[in-house]
């Protein structure tokens, strides 16, 4: 079986998981003080350096590799779409609803959309009832994406994927809120930077959120009451806590050495509990509607804390279960037994990873880079023979532009001088049409096809892709459909023809005929565009491609 190394990084954990098959084989861990100061780039810089010893120690170099990090850029969000709207339907609302989080152009980023699930039959209404089908979106920046893939390939391993934790913890949520089928079901899945919330009914999945409380907010908390010390020593010992004696009673003592007392801690954590329990009893009252009191199950990091499920279930109303854990003497979990590292092993990570846009966009951003560089040496070029072929007409011509200058000073008219200009400039134009002649130019249709494919949204379903390749002239005539109303339609075919415009192989785009069509049993409409391409000498696409062809492959 393949062999696959998965690592998470967190701002206060690093772990390292062997899968073979769905069986984790070996894993590392190491776990860090929490400074607030530090970014993903310093983050990653410390993984780097750790990372490079597990790869030799475990004799990982060459492996195939998947990370799943935190990044203050992503987004995720869950969106929910009549089934009757078709895939393409929920997959173009949860772009929308990706794109509208973002601070960056999120057809241009690394973006996963995984339909989650789609909602079961209604009992009383069949299939004709509102189902519906709900699809995950999650998007990052690109230079978020490249500097964690960077990373993998430094320290020897083959970077296959990664993806952004959010996204994962979300599939979790639904997952846990959707185990028993039918009735009322609620999943809180209690991370280490924050909780999802997840609920589902018969079946149908109601809601989800995100809220920013997680155990490391917990840790944070009762680290203020720590006895005195370094920060890292602090949250260690406010890890112990919350892991060993868990939420205590407010009369026991929770450090005999230090006299520190469980109405101490509760002072510091119950602000959290009580706002993850106000949470839960407005999403349960306002998503999952009138019926019986659900119960909910705590999944995630938190279902290792003691006595966390009767404090929040006492705020929400709500009994909370926690699941069962295996960790001996109250330790924290780690992400290979309930967490990321546990979920990709298991086949229940997210379906679209990033690397494989990032990885092809780079590689089509450097061949269209090559094709530029190449062109513009070949215009040095032709400009070097064109000057060199024309210098003796250049020089005349300036020879005699100094003695017209003298001419011209004692009135002779400036006719002669503009009959003279246009006579030398000929021969500079007429070894620029010898070169052109003998050379030839064509287009690269790889390249085409590839930049084509990049800016075509998942709205937009393209029927054909027709290129024709004159000895004047280059066309591409593609005709698609796009779902929606007349204003929708129009609005995405007007942002298809912007995105062609921009693209470096396209001189300019014509819309040609659009119409009325169904697309999927919805409103829809169809169009044509011809979009005039750039052509290049055969030589240098000679060049291009055989370069193309030696790039490692992922």
């Amino acid at each position: 079986m393949r062999k696959l190394v998965i690592i998470e990084i967190s701002p206060t954990r690093l772990e390292l998981g062997v899968v073979i098959g769905s069986r984790i084989e070996t894993s590392r861990i190491a776990r860090f003080a929490r400074d607030d100061a530090e970014d993903l780039t310093a983050q990653l810089a410390r993984a780097e350096s750790m990372l490079g010893g597990w790869v030799e120690e475990l004799s990982l170099a060459g492996r195939a590799a998947g990370c799943v990090y935190r990044s203050d850029e992503c987004h995720a969000s869950v969106t929910s779409c009549p089934v009757s709207a078709g895939r393409a339907g929920a997959m173009g609302a949860a772009r929308l609803s990706v794109g509208e989080g973002v601070s960056f152009a999120v057809d241009q980023s690394p973006l996963a959309l995984d339909i989650l699930m789609t909602d079961a039959p209604s009992k009383e209404e069949g299939d004709a009832g509102a189902r519906q089908m709900h699809t995950l979106g999650v998007a990052d920046s690109e230079g978020v994406v490249g500097e964690v893939l960077s990373m993998l390939e430094r320290v020897g391993l083959k970077a296959m994927w990664c993806a952004p934790a959010l996204g994962v913890q979300m599939i979790e949520a639904v997952r846990a809120a959707n185990q028993g089928g039918a009735g009322r079901q609620v999943a809180m899945c209690i991370w280490e930077e924050e909780t999802v919330l997840a609920g589902s009914v018969d079946g149908a999945l109601k809601f989800v959120r995100t809220i920013g409380i997680g155990t490391e907010s917990l840790v944070a908390a009762c680290a203020q009451i720590a006895p005195q010390g370094e920060p890292e020593d602090a949250q260690q010992w406010a890890r112990q806590l919350l892991f060993g004696q868990g939420i205590p009673d407010r009369d026991v003592t929770v450090d005999e050495e230090f006299a520190i007392r469980g109405g101490q801690v509760l002072a510091r954590v119950s602000p959290l509990l009580q706002r993850l329990g106000v949470e839960m009893k407005q999403s349960v009252r306002f998503g999952l509607g009138d019926g019986p009191t659900p119960t909910v199950n705590i999944t995630g990091f938190g279902r290792a804390i003691p006595h966390l499920d009767e404090v929040v279930g006492e705020a929400c109303d709500c009994t909370l279960e926690s699941a069962e854990t295996d960790q001996p003497g109250g330790a924290e979990p780690t992400s290979a037994e309930v967490g990321a590292i546990n979920a990709f092993a298991e086949g229940r990570g997210l379906k679209s990873t990033f690397v494989t846009k990032v990885k092809d966009r780079a590689r089509g951003i450097k061949r269209v880079r090559q094709a530029t560089w190449f062109g513009v040496g070949l215009a040095l070029l032709v400009m070097g023979y064109e000057y060199a072929d024309a210098g003796m007409q250049l020089k005349e011509v300036h020879a005699k532009l100094a003695t017209l200058g003298e001419v011209h000073a004692e009135g002779t008219g400036a006719g002669d001088l503009r009959d003279q200009v246009v006579s030398g400039s000929a021969g500079v134009n007429a070894a620029r049409k010898e070169m052109t002649d003998a050379m030839g130019e064509c287009i690269d249709t790889g390249a085409v096809l590839f930049a084509l494919s990049e800016a075509t949204p998942q709205e937009i379903r393209l029927q054909s892709i027709n290129i024709s390749d004159a000895s004047q002239s280059a066309t591409c005539i593609v005709r698609g459909l796009v779902a929606g109303d007349a204003n929708e339609a129009s609005e995405m075919i007007t942002s298809y023809f912007d995105a062609l415009q921009g693209l470096p192989l396209v001189e300019r785009v014509r819309l040609g005929t659009t119409g009325r069509q169904m697309v999927d049993g919805r409103e829809g409409r169809r169009f044509e565009m011809t979009v005039d391409l750039v052509r290049m000498p055969p030589r240098v696409l000679a060049g291009l491609i055989d370069g193309a062809e030696g790039e490692e492959q992922p």
